[in-house]
């Protein structure tokens, strides 16, 4: 650097020497969002501590001032003990944690605390993390060694829910966590042993919850059950519900589902994603015969994002919910049908649900005076077939739904040009200009067509999107991937065979067609502070 650079760069910081101390550190605290960090840094504010080190005046700034540290993500990767040759540590983490959160002040504060090994249960961890100091809670348990439990974890609850309960010598409960917005449990590799008796009483340590998300590997037990634990209402604030794992006793009915929609008036994102086992999937798919005998459920005004298995309870309850102001449906599949009869009539009555909802839906917007608002509807592996699609697009045509996306799903008992010459038809038949006014992207990801890897994006403006609204069977014909003759994805033809009997193909990327590589995540060490 050259004396004239020196010099300038001094003046600049000369003026803004000149700044108050909380503009300065708002000034700081936009930077460093802005810079090129990991998320790891951003959450441990390295960004802010090498300010911190530029000069005596910003080094204050940045620790007088309480916004600068309420977040702290924290990777712990030994074991931790009650008793032993570690037992000190859990008294001088609680210390690290008290040391950087003490500079808050009464600003509340959001923990991600990530271990690499499974804790036994620390009461002195466990008093730390209770308060109404905490805004936000994220517990991530990253252990590869099999469906084990997370006993730390239930631990925590407990202790939560015994704190709660004897805060007032058991007469009126007063809630541990009463500032707590957003609680999130991301542990793939466990399992969560529920029964009778203990579980998740939200509204008794944290009332206020806005955020819940769970992500383990199975429940044993039933999902509503888990929270019906001495709260009759335990969703009545929640904006977001997201829960992903198997489910080893499903039940045979939507109940659940319907429960949030009821009980959660101000619930705006909805994912829920219970992985079945083969054993227990077709237990979900209900009677045909009970579908008249349901009565509609009273629209949901908030709900606006939706990300649900393809399942007899899940259509069950489309036909059922006037989704208004619903802007993004995703389905994504529980697993694989054993007979390919069942798996005909899955499918239809998905495809006769889904074109109920927009239906109703459309209704109960003109009622509230509005406009239907869902924007998109994806199809994440998804068994869709040729008049499932065909019937999909039909009636979402005057829908104001601006992406289709078709991602990884596979035409079972069919083939793809099937559909595209039924919507042809359906196009001639029409005499409009487009087939669907108001599509904005159409995308097919087909990574098992044929044993190849391909994806196709159409965008309004294009070449390809102009085809595929005048001419949707000549478009699939132009960008359909060539079918390896070594490949056979569809065993005995259509209509024929048992569904798991099918082997995977193997993988090829498209060479012009921008395939998803995959993603692997990284933990980052914790470094000390």
């Amino acid at each position: 650097m050259d004396l004239k650079e020196k010099n300038t760069q001094s003046i600049a910081i000369a003026s803004i020497q000149g700044l108050p101390m909380e503009v300065l550190a708002h000034i700081f605290a936009l930077s460093t969002s802005i810079l090129t960090l990991s998320d790891y840094e951003k959450e441990n504010g390295v960004g802010l501590l090498n300010l911190a080190c530029v000069c005596k005046f910003w080094h204050e700034t940045i620790h007088l001032f309480p916004h600068s540290w309420p977040h702290l993500e924290l990777v712990v990767d030994i074991e931790l003990k009650n008793a032993g040759p570690h037992d000190v540590l859990l008294p001088n983490l609680c210390n690290h944690l008290d040391r950087w959160y003490g500079r808050a002040g009464d600003v509340h504060r959001s923990l991600t605390l990530t271990m690499k090994r499974a804790p036994t249960g620390a009461r002195v961890l466990y008093d730390y993390l209770l308060g109404a100091q905490w805004k936000a809670l994220f517990f991530k348990l990253i252990i590869f060694e099999g469906f084990i439990s997370f006993p730390w974890l239930d631990g925590l609850l407990d202790h939560a829910t015994h704190a709660s309960r004897s805060a007032l010598d058991g007469l009126i409960p007063t809630p541990c966590w009463p500032n707590l917005e957003t609680l999130e449990i991301d542990s793939p590799f466990t399992s969560y042993e529920y029964n009778s008796g203990h579980g998740i009483e939200l509204a008794t340590i944290a009332p206020n919850l806005r955020h819940l998300k769970i992500y383990v590997s199975e429940l044993h037990g039933r999902v509503g059950d888990l929270f019906r634990v001495g709260d009759s209402h335990p969703f009545a604030n929640l904006t977001t519900f997201s829960w992903e794992g198997e489910v080893l006793y499903p039940s045979r009915s939507p109940s659940f589902l319907e429960s949030l929609l009821l009980e959660a008036p101000n619930l705006e994102v909805l994912e829920y994603l219970d992985a079945l086992r083969p054993s227990n999937l077709f237990a979900e798919i209900p009677v045909a015969e009970a579908e008249n005998t349901l009565l509609p459920l009273p629209p949901h005004k908030s709900l606006r994002k939706m990300s649900v298995h393809w399942s007899g309870p899940t259509a069950m309850l489309l036909r059922r919910a006037p989704l208004p102001r619903l802007e993004s449906l995703l389905l994504s599949p529980q697993g694989r049908y054993a007979t390919s009869s069942q798996y005909r009539f899955l499918r239809t009555y998905m495809a006769n649900a889904l074109v109920a909802l927009f239906r109703n839906s459309s209704a109960s917007a003109s009622e509230l005076g509005d406009d239907t608002r869902l924007k998109g509807l994806h199809f994440h592996l998804t068994h869709i077939a040729d008049d499932d699609l065909y019937e999909f697009c039909g009636a979402l045509r005057e829908a104001p739904v601006e992406a289709i996306t078709l991602e990884d799903s596979v035409w079972a008992q069919s083939e793809p040009e099937d559909a595209f010459e039924r919507l042809q038809g359906f196009r001639d038949s029409l005499r409009a200009e487009d087939l669907f006014p108001k599509l904005e992207v159409f995308s097919v990801n087909l990574s098992r067509y044929s044993g190849v890897g391909w994806q196709e994006i159409a965008r309004r403006g294009t070449e390809g999107f102009k085809l595929l609204q005048c001419c949707p069977k000549q478009w699939w014909e132009k960008v359909r991937p060539v079918p390896r003759d070594d490949v056979l994805p569809h065993p005995g033809g259509p209509g024929g065979g048992n569904l798991e009997e099918e082997e995977e193909p193997e993988l090829y990327s498209g060479e012009e067609r921008g395939d998803v590589p995959d993603s692997e995540g990284s933990v980052e060490e914790s470094q000390e502070q």
